[in-house]
Formats: C-alpha cells, sequence, structure tokens
C-alpha cells in the first residue's frame, strides 16, 4: 500500500508522513525493502529522529521535575541516556526533585542507580528478541564496559567458534543494540549505557564478578607490558573482581592509574583511583596507628595531591592529613628521599592555618645540609613561615638560606622560585618595595635563560 500511495503522490497536493522505530527493522524486515523502494522516488525525503542534544536535556529535567538542574547531572543524564526523551524522563522521575536540585552537588551515581521497571521492559523487548548466541556474547560485552574490543570478547567467547561471534555481532548491529566506532577497526560500543546496564544486571552477582576476574586477568596477559597505559580499566574490573582476586593487582593498577590521572591533571578521577585502593586496604586518612607498607603511603601521598588539586579548605586539611601520615611512614623507615618529596610538594597554602609549616620543619630535619633537597625545603618554608605562620623574618631567613644553596649548586629555577615566593609573601605583608624587587629579580633571571 505504502509503495502504491508513494507512486500517486508527485502529482498531487498529499503529504504522507510515516515513523517506525529502525531498532525494529533488520535488514530481512519487509519494511527495509519498501523503503529501498522509496528511495527512488524523488519526492521522497528521510528524517532521522536522534535523541536531544546536551542543550535541551536541562530545560527536559526543569519542566520534568520544577528544579534547576546542575551542569553536573545534565551532563550525567545526558551520557547515561544518549538524549532519548523515553530514558530521561524515566531516570529524572526515579531520582526525584532533590536530588536533582542545582543547590546540591552531583553526588548520583547513574551506573549504580536502579533501573525504572519501565525502561527495563522497553530495553526487555528489544533483548528478548535475540538470538540465545547474541544475548550471551552481548552480556559478555556488556561486563567489558560500554565499549569492547572483538578481541577481548572472542578470548572471553571460548565456547563459540569466530564465526558464531561475528554473526552475533551482526545481530546486535541490525538490532541497533551497539554500533561500530568509526575509525577504530573491532571497536564496538552499546547503543545506550541502559541497555549495557540491563545486560549486566541480567547477571547473578556470582557471574558477574567471576567474569570480572576474567576479564581482568585476558586484559593483563593482552597488554603485558602496556598494562599501565590502561591501569584504569584494569583497576575497574579488578576492583568489581575483589572477592574473588584479592586486593594486591587492585591496588597495584589503582595507584599507576592515579598516578597517570594526576599527570594529565585530572585530580577528582586520580582520587577516585587512590581511594578505591585504600578502601581495598582498609585504610583512612586520618586512620589511628601508623602505616603497614609502602603501598599504603603511597595511596595516601597519592590522595594528598589530588585533594590539593581540588578547591576548598576541607580538602587542604584532609589533603595535608594525608601526606602526614605518608611522611610518618617514610621518615620512620628511614626513606628520607620520598618523606621529604612528601613535604615539599607545592600545595597551597592558606593563610593564618599551619597545614604545612611542621611537615616542612621536620623534613628539613631529614634533607643533608646545603643539599639540593634542603634547597627546596628552604624555597617551600619561605611560603609556608610567611603565609602559614605569619612568620616575616622567619620566612626572610628561609630565603637566604634557599638562596644561598641555589647559587652554591648553579640551580637558577630553586633560585626562581625562591624569589617568587618571597615576592608574594612580601605583597601579603604590605611590603610593595621589596614585592617588586623580588619579583622583577625572577623576570630578569627568566629573560637571561632566553
Amino acid at each position: 500500500m505504502l509503495e502504491f500511495l508513494a507512486g500517486q503522490l508527485p502529482d498531487s497536493r498529499i503529504l504522507l508522513v510515516g515513523t517506525y522505530r529502525d531498532t525494529e527493522v533488520s535488514r530481512d524486515h519487509p519494511l527495509s525493502k519498501t523503503l529501498a523502494q522509496l528511495a527512488r522516488n524523488a519526492s521522497y525525503q528521510r528524517e532521522e529522529l536522534a535523541g536531544l542534544d546536551a542543550g535541551d536535556v536541562g530545560q527536559l529535567i526543569e519542566h520534568i521535575s520544577g528544579a534547576e538542574p546542575s551542569p553536573e547531572m545534565v551532563q550525567a543524564i545526558y551520557e547515561h541516556t544518549d538524549g532519548n526523551p523515553f530514558f530521561m524522563t524515566e531516570i529524572i522521575r526515579l531520582l526525584g526533585v532533590s536530588r536533582l536540585s542545582a543547590s546540591r552537588p552531583a553526588d548520583v551515581d547513574l551506573a549504580e542507580l536502579e533501573i525504572p521497571q519501565s525502561v527495563l521492559e522497553v530495553v526487555g523487548q528489544r533483548l528478548n528478541r535475540l538470538s540465545a548466541d547474541c544475548e550471551s556474547s552481548l552480556t559478555t560485552a556488556a561486563v567489558i564496559g560500554r565499549q569492547f574490543d572483538f578481541r577481548v570478547l572472542g578470548l572471553l567467547s571460548d565456547e563459540i567458534s569466530e564465526t558464531q561471534l561475528l554473526e552475533s555481532i551482526d545481530e546486535g548491529l541490525d538490532s541497533h543494540l551497539i554500533q561500530e566506532i568509526t575509525g577504530q577497526r573491532d571497536i564496538y560500543q552499546f547503543s545506550h549505557a541502559l541497555v549495557q546496564q540491563t545486560l549486566r544486571e541480567r547477571l547473578s552477582t556470582s557471574r558477574r564478578v567471576r567474569l570480572h576476574a576474567r576479564i581482568g586477568e585476558t586484559l593483563e596477559t593482552l597488554y603485558g607490558d602496556d598494562s599501565g597505559d590502561h591501569a584504569a580499566e584494569l583497576a575497574y574490573h579488578f576492583a568489581e573482581a575483589e572477592s574473588v582476586t584479592g586486593t594486591d593487582r587492585l591496588v597495584k593498577y589503582a595507584l599507576v592509574a592515579g598516578e597517570r590521572a594526576l599527570e594529565a591533571h585530572a585530580n577528582e578521577e586520580a582520587l577516585d583511583h587512590f581511594l578505591r585502593g585504600i578502601h581495598a586496604k582498609d585504610l583512612g586518612i586520618e586512620g589511628p596507628g601508623p602505616l603497614s607498607d609502602t603501598e599504603s603511603a603511597a595511596l595516601l601521598f597519592g590522595v594528598g595531591r589530588a585533594l590539593a588539586g581540588a578547591s576548598g579548605r576541607q580538602n587542604l586539611a584532609e589533603a595535608f592529613a594525608s601526606l602526614n601520615r605518608a611522611f610518618d611512614y617514610y621518615a620512620g623507615t628511614g626513606d628520607d628521599a620520598n618523606a621529604v618529596k612528601v613535604a615539599e610538594y607545592p600545595m597551597m597554602v592558606p593563610q593564618g592555618h599551619g597545614f604545612a609549616v611542621g611537615l616542612v620543619a621536620r623534613a628539613l630535619k631529614l634533607a643533608p645540609t646545603d643539599s639540593p633537597e634542603a634547597g627546596r625545603l628552604f624555597a617551600r618554608y619561605v611560603l609556608v613561615m610567611g603565609l602559614e605562620e605569619g612568620n616575616y623574618q622567619g620566612s626572610l631567613d628561609a630565603l637566604d638560606s634557599a638562596v644561598a644553596i641555589a647559587q652554591r649548586t648553579g640551580d637558577a629555577k630553586l633560585e626562581m622560585r625562591s624569589l617568587a615566593h618571597s615576592s608574594r609573601v612580601n605583597y601579603w605583608h604590605l611590603q610593595w618595595e621589596r614585592a617588586v624587587e623580588d619579583g622583577s629579580a625572577v623576570l630578569t633571571a627568566l629573560d637571561d635563560q632566553q
């Protein structure tokens, strides 16, 4: 009927509009052949209705909930639903007004949120049309992640042949449950995060945990010497499989992932990795008693640096608490080099709060006299004495010591850092002329180096 009508429309004043769900139309569906015929007609036009864009999501959330959402919440819901209006509506209603308000931090992990029953039914209908092999393969893929590599899926699907697995992938593509990633060979992605989450939740906890263990071990073997480049992925899987695989590899990769995130200035991501390791070792930032091993100290040093990159006075207090515990361990085990490394870390110094001064003072007792380490600590002392303690003369004395070591060792960067700190202290203590003098000396030294 549609093909017949289409042939009569070019000479008429009739507009015929039809809609269909592409997720329900496979290549073998009769409508696919009809659409191919219609495409030859000059009057035929096809419009694909995609999800809402990120800018419209906030308006929909506010319209449904009556609360202005935070930007973080808008982005989280958009990424979780890909802008699908039905999925978004159900998630928004499940979250409720109070958890969507912009006056609250976006502390909701949507990946851990229970999927609304209405969404489960819709996604379930699509999954129920799959063959048993396809559903099994996609379930394994869902545990791998939102994106998955065909090679990894093949290593985990040893009960079926590669041909059967390829057929399952084709079936998933035809059903629009997964899609190919442009420009990346053999890499696929679930069309919606909720599809992936639904498949994962169809597994029992025991099966899911053991599958994460297999995935982690498979990836570790596959990556080999390059495992460090994939530390975040490995840390995630070994964290999910902790009850089966233990904590050793979880802590190992959490440390590496945290350090990589810090290098990229991704402080919040780094904090998540370090805290994952701390929880696995049952530590606390300000917990009682000494630390038991080097890994624990490294995790706390990482937490301190990650928190230092975030704003907020409470974060700084927790950051210094972490650094102090790490310092205590290194100093107590005779690892003076790492103890000094902790104390000299360039954190922001809040005026009037003695977070860092005691740490630097203790480290100075460990560093060899007139050594580069002592010079870096004295440069740090310039700042903490002048701002934290408000001890102007103490800051000047530290400057003299730092500059003397810098000149003796030919360390121009140390001298410039010390003078830059002094300029800031002088400004704070209303010593305008000296602040300009020290700052100008730094600029002159930079020009000389160029």
